[in-house]
């Protein structure tokens, strides 16, 4: 066989891969309405687990009702209503022996999906996908945002994910925060690129610490040069993706 690994049993920090095939998020607006797990989308991932995927991660799923509603049909992570129906999910996609991550993507959202709340950013860059001069975030939202990150992980784990990633490529909003062309901020969310500091990283540091010591948290990054980070120490490396195995 050609491609031997790919069937080979793969680990994400603590967490055990049946094989290295994995699925990315992709968007099908197969969520209810109400932003819960609904039986259209639990079959549609259940039928990629049936045929043989090791690991899931589902597709966009917002954490913030004002600002990061990127689709009608969207899964949330915004309250603990959720929960039953991402459960229903999760299990029938585990008796496969699929495991299953959560995305956030952070903001990148149209203002007519908004309901009259103003697209945000760290700055007043304009937006090319969406075409609209975001409004600057203040300090306190930021610090805010990354509480619903956290609120998100710790829902997510709740009902039974294995682990989170975060979607920090792409234009999205962590993205945002990470690069010079649209983080202009003279606050500690900004500043000297040359040197990332554990303030822009809030959401990296944050989340680890709401899920358990078996609960990968995956970054995703353009595919350049880049800071990653664990909780305790940083090295800079280039790829896609970036396993933060959690601390012990």
């Amino acid at each position: 066989m050609k491609y031997e690994k790919l069937f080979e049993k793969g680990k994400i920090g603590k967490l055990t891969i049946k094989n290295r095939i994995v699925m990315p998020p992709m968007g099908t607006g197969f969520a209810a309405a109400s932003g819960e797990a609904s039986e259209e989308i639990t079959r549609y991932y259940e039928e990629r687990a049936k045929g043989g995927v090791g690991l899931i991660i589902t597709e966009v799923c917002r954490v913030d009702e004002l600002s990061g509603v990127a689709q009608p049909c969207q899964l949330r992570a915004t309250d603990m209503d959720v929960i039953p129906s991402f459960t229903r999910m999760v299990d029938r996609v585990h008796a496969y022996g699929t495991k299953m991550f959560m995305h956030h993507p952070g903001n990148e959202a149209f203002p007519i999906t908004l309901h009259g709340n103003p697209v945000i950013g760290p700055s007043p860059v304009m937006c090319k996908t969406v075409g609209v001069v975001p409004k600057e975030m203040t300090t306190a939202e930021v610090e805010a945002m990354v509480k619903c990150f956290i609120k998100g992980a710790v829902i997510a784990k709740t009902a039974g994910f294995d682990g989170v990633e975060v979607h920090a490529a792409h234009g999205y909003l962590v993205n945002q925060f990470m690069s010079p062309h649209t983080n202009h901020r003279t606050d500690k969310y900004g500043g000297d690129f040359a040197c990332v500091s554990p303030q822009k990283l809030s959401w990296v540091f944050a989340l680890p610490a709401a899920l358990t010591s078996r609960s990968p948290f995956v970054w995703t990054e353009p595919i350049s040069g880049m800071t990653v980070w664990t909780k305790r120490n940083a090295s800079t490396s280039r790829g896609t993706w970036r396993a933060l195995a959690l601390p012990a």
